[in-house]
């Protein structure tokens, strides 16, 4: 379960580290990756569409007035749903905005149908960007149809089977070089005696559709 739910901790803690994030939004809340904001970063909000999931977090979490787990209930229709309506995308994006925080980092792990849309339309809110399970277009992410504003920097991270992606303003471009070298202390830290060797590969606008 490490390396398939939690591939994403080495790249966020990375950019935790390297930026000093205070405020993250994070859809799509898990054991992994939430406690992991709560315990490394000042304000958290953590959005849920699966009720029994919720549940069990907010039971096993602790919850503060600056670390929140909030459900989201949408239609039950929608959480397998590749192609969901366009007045629900709205009415879904219009939620999360909503709970706008001056976030800085954007966590993006949740319903299939509305990683895309959420990356299309609100990636350029946020200084970073994460999204797992980056190499998932061929399970009907469609991660292929986001289109990066060319205002940030375009990574992935194949160190694992499952991918990370992570886009990082261009304004922070003179600290790449000091957050790819915390990313991997990260990798070799979260492996612990499993030799995985890093590999983040910077990605352009010519191969965006990979």
């Amino acid at each position: 379960m490490k390396f398939t739910y939690g591939t994403h901790i080495p790249i966020n803690k990375g950019i935790i580290k390297t930026f000093g994030v205070s405020n993250v939004l994070e859809l799509g809340s898990g054991l992994y990756s939430t406690k992991m904001f709560f315990d490394n970063v000042e304000y958290v909000t953590a959005i849920e569409t699966d009720k029994c999931w919720f549940d069990k977090l907010n039971n096993e979490l602790h919850l503060t007035d600056k670390h929140e787990l909030i459900h989201h209930e949408v239609n039950k229709s929608d959480v397998e749903n590749q192609n969901i309506d366009v007045e629900n995308i709205k009415k879904y994006i219009n939620f999360y905005k909503q709970n706008n925080n001056n976030y800085q980092l954007l966590f993006v792990d949740h319903i299939i149908g509305m990683r895309v849309p959420v990356l299309n339309q609100m990636h350029d809110m946020f200084d970073f960007i994460v999204y797992h399970d980056a190499e998932a277009h061929i399970k009907g992410y469609n991660y292929k149809n986001f289109i990066p504003s060319d205002e940030y920097m375009y990574f992935v991270d194949e160190t694992y089977p499952v991918k990370t992606a992570f886009l990082i303003h261009k304004k922070y471009k003179d600290k790449i070089e000091e957050l790819i070298k915390n990313i991997e202390s990260e990798i070799i830290i979260y492996n612990g005696p499993v030799p995985y060797k890093p590999k983040i590969i910077e990605y352009t606008p010519d191969r965006w559709k990979y």
